[in-house]
């Protein structure tokens, strides 16, 4: 029934809550899996903001996100290995819930599998969620799991 999954993670623990189950249905259907962590450009700090034309300051902010991000990938690609699969893994950049359905829809994924923080009332309509817009927009079915 699936065959590829998207797990994105955002750098935080609790994203990271989704690793046992995401690795059990995978095993269970045989999926591949693809880690995904989006650095979302709205959040820029630093050189690279103070001054966007500065292209050498640019490329190195770009480069020091993709190493963090990749830094943070490596151990929840281990903790899948545990689990006798092996992730690819991907960075991207822009907003993240549209980056997730982009890559959803060019990796040919079946299904999402994900953390959310479970807000409630005010905070969630103040705020909104990565996964709540994910959720409202996939094509494929979305497992989230709550992150306490």
């Amino acid at each position: 029934m699936y065959k590829k999954m998207l797990v994105p993670v955002d750098g935080s623990l609790r994203s990271e809550v989704v690793v046992s189950h995401a690795a059990e249905t995978a095993k269970a259907f045989g999926c591949t899996i693809r880690l995904l962590t989006v650095v979302d450009l709205d959040k820029r700090n630093g050189k690279a903001q103070d001054n966007p034309n500065d292209e050498a300051a640019s490329l190195a902010w770009v480069e020091s996100q993709i190493e963090e991000a990749e830094n943070h990938l490596r151990p929840v690609a281990e903790r899948f290995e545990d689990h006798g699969l092996k992730p690819e893994m991907e960075v991207r950049f822009g907003n993240p819930s549209a980056e997730i359905l982009k890559a959803a829809a060019e990796y040919g994924t079946d299904i999402i599998a994900m953390a959310t923080r479970s807000r409630r009332g005010v905070a969630r309509l103040m705020f909104g969620s990565v996964a709540d817009q994910v959720l409202r927009e996939s094509h494929v079915p979305v497992l989230l799991i709550t992150a306490a």
